[in-house]
């Protein structure tokens, strides 16, 4: 989970770009508590930002989680 700042479906903060591909779906966590929630695919990325598809709601500051990596085994 990553905090972050969204500006014209433009996300950008301090995350480890890694965690993200192209076509992953994001969950975005905002609102007054970050209780609301709202899901993008991931269009384009480069290391100082993620370009998201567009979003029903206007949102700034956000928290985001790559659920593409939330069924992930490793087994050693």
């Amino acid at each position: 989970i990553y905090e972050c700042y969204n500006d014209n479906n433009i996300i950008t903060g301090n995350y480890d770009i890694d965690d993200f591909k192209e076509n992953d779906i994001i969950q975005i966590r905002f609102g007054e508590d970050f209780n609301k929630k709202e899901y993008s695919k991931i269009v384009s990325l480069n290391s100082d930002e993620i370009e998201i598809e567009g979003l029903k709601n206007d949102i700034g500051k956000c928290f985001i989680l790559n659920m593409n990596l939330q069924n992930k085994l490793l087994f050693n």
